[in-house]
């Protein structure tokens, strides 16, 4: 049984029906990103999927992903909990905090966050005048 990867998008070579795709994509002209006839097909390809008649944006990358969606789920007072390792502690350059959302860590022998660690970040912030933990961010799921 193959073993399918959700690493990311960017650590291996797309499949050879994908770049077949993108050979002929790229002799069409299209519009702006978002608007072309590809992202309208892809858009409602999900709401399909989704059985669900909803607006879908597309998001240039995973930081701009994960900022957007932490800072719209969270109040200002609120955070998020992160393995030491996790994609949001180490590889976004601060976007998350910049938005005033603290990311709580939590260190682990093998880069997975355990109920125990979540437990341990949750009885540390209890009081009034400490920021919230609300939220769990698990990065590189496979």
């Amino acid at each position: 049984m193959n073993k399918i990867s959700f690493y990311n998008d960017y650590s291996y070579l797309a499949h050879p029906r994908i770049l077949r795709a993108f050979e002929h994509a790229n002799t069409e002209e299209h519009g702006t990103y978002g608007q072309d006839r590809y992202s309208q097909m892809a858009a409602d390809l999900l709401r399909e999927k989704a059985n669900c008649d909803c607006y879908v944006q597309f998001i240039s990358g995973g930081t701009q992903s994960n900022l957007i969606n932490i800072s719209h789920f969270l109040k200002p007072y609120e955070s998020v909990i992160s393995c030491t390792t996790g994609h949001i502690a180490v590889n976004e350059t601060g976007a998350i905090e910049a938005t005033g959302h603290k990311v709580h860590t939590a260190q682990s022998t093998d880069d997975k966050l355990t109920p125990e660690h979540i437990q341990t970040i949750l009885n540390a912030h209890h009081g009034e005048h400490m920021v919230v933990p609300k939220m769990v961010y698990l990065s590189q799921s496979t």
